[in-house]
C-alpha cells in the first residue's frame, strides 16, 4: 500500500502507527528505520490493516 509519494508500505510487517506533527509514523516488526505515512493516507492504511 502507498503511504506517501516516498514510501510502499508492507502491511505484513506493519506494528503501529504514530502521529507526529501533520504527518504519522509506521513502525515494523524486526526494522530500526520508519516510514512516513501522509494524513491523506492513515486512515486507508488503518482500515486496510483492520481487514
Amino acid at each position: 500500500m502507498i503511504s506517501h509519494r516516498s514510501y510502499i508500505i508492507n502491511v505484513e510487517l506493519l506494528t503501529r502507527i504514530e502521529a507526529t506533527g501533520q504527518m504519522y509514523k509506521a513502525y515494523f516488526k524486526d526494522y530500526k528505520e520508519t516510514a512516513r505515512i501522509s494524513k491523506h493516507k492513515v486512515d486507508n492504511l488503518q482500515r486496510y490493516k483492520l481487514l
